[in-house]
């Protein structure tokens, strides 16, 4: 019996601690957000709060060592009073009453480096700035990364993908194939954690030609940064007699 009741208490406490772990405040958000100047930024957050209260509002601050100082990023209802580099700047996404606090900040500029940033949900006394989000902000592209799929022999299709990540799904990067035919398709993943794959695809069959010849993927991001990288086919060619095909490698 004790056992059994011993069982009942634990079942219990583990209900307990559900309901109150899903019955406070608590904010869900990166910890750090890398952004190219002259893109958006899209900064995913969510919060869980007391069933006793429904949320109605959410603002973003920037975060201040100064005593009493709450500089605004983002407020619906005070945005004279967002600060300069951030004015006109931000939007809030998603619907607030279903737990939704993700910002989105366009064309993100240099003075925005460095800079952590918290929400804050209606006027309760919950310390939200315990939880900041900082921003990693450069000027300059990374290279697109090119892989090929399978062996480059003669005659046999290939595909080529180029891919790069980036933070704005509302404006994404553009990717293009240089110096080679074939129609491309392109496809975007979020990832998670503020971050998104696009990924940039080519197929085409190999020829004797292509030896040797590059194969360029350029990306273009809306803030006008650049970057390319290229590939060097090395196809394989075919040799045709009447009781066999042999494969041999085309000199460099």
């Amino acid at each position: 019996m004790g056992f059994h009741r011993g069982l009942h208490f634990l079942f219990i406490q583990v209900l307990w601690s559900v309901f109150a772990e899903g019955n406070k405040w608590k904010v869900t958000l990166p910890s750090r957000l890398s952004a190219l100047t002259g893109s958006c930024l899209v900064v995913p957050c969510s919060f869980t709060h007391p069933s006793s209260h429904t949320p109605h509002s959410a603002s973003w601050y920037l975060y201040s060592k100064m005593p009493s100082r709450y500089p605004l990023v983002y407020s619906s209802t005070r945005p004279e009073a967002v600060e300069a580099h951030f004015r006109g700047r931000t939007k809030l996404l998603g619907n607030v009453t279903h737990g939704t606090c993700t910002l989105l900040i366009t064309e993100v500029t240099a003075q925005h480096n460095g800079e952590a940033i918290y929400p804050w949900i209606d006027n309760v006394g919950f310390k939200f700035y315990h939880t900041v989000v900082t921003l990693d902000v450069s000027e300059t592209a990374a290279k697109p990364v090119m892989t090929i799929s399978g062996e480059l022999v003669e005659g046999h299709g290939v595909t080529v993908s180029c891919e790069v990540r980036h933070s704005c799904p509302l404006a994404p990067p553009t990717l293009s194939f240089e110096r080679h035919g074939g129609e491309a398709t392109v496809n975007s993943t979020e990832e998670g954690d503020g971050r998104w794959r696009l990924l940039s695809t080519i197929t085409f069959i190999a020829t004797a030609e292509d030896h040797g010849r590059p194969v360029g993927c350029k990306v273009t991001f809306p803030g006008g940064q650049k970057a390319t990288t290229d590939l060097v086919l090395h196809v394989k060619s075919l040799e045709f007699n009447m009781t066999s095909i042999k494969v041999r490698q085309l000199p460099k």
